[in-house]
């Protein structure tokens, strides 16, 4: 069985007026990603969560982000995806 490695960076930023927190997910694999939205289901945080499933989304899904001034507070990336 392979092991997951995962990479965590966190932006600094000024917080949103609301309370809702922003991930952005890097995960190739759609169990791992089923299994990372269950442990987030169980915060009592509100969560916005994106899905990248490759680098390239993931570049793009960031690009949008920073033009729109909303800068995950968090990202979560597999190392190990296929592209």
């Amino acid at each position: 069985m392979a092991t997951a490695h995962l990479f965590i960076l966190h932006f600094h930023r000024e917080k949103p007026l609301n309370n809702t927190k922003q991930i952005l997910l890097i995960e190739d694999n759609q169990g791992d990603v089923i299994l990372i939205k269950e442990a987030l289901s169980d915060m009592d945080e509100v969560i916005d969560l994106i899905i990248s499933e490759d680098g390239f989304d993931a570049k793009n899904q960031l690009n949008l982000l920073y033009v729109n001034n909303k800068l995950p507070d968090l990202i979560i990336l597999d190392l190990i995806c296929q592209r």
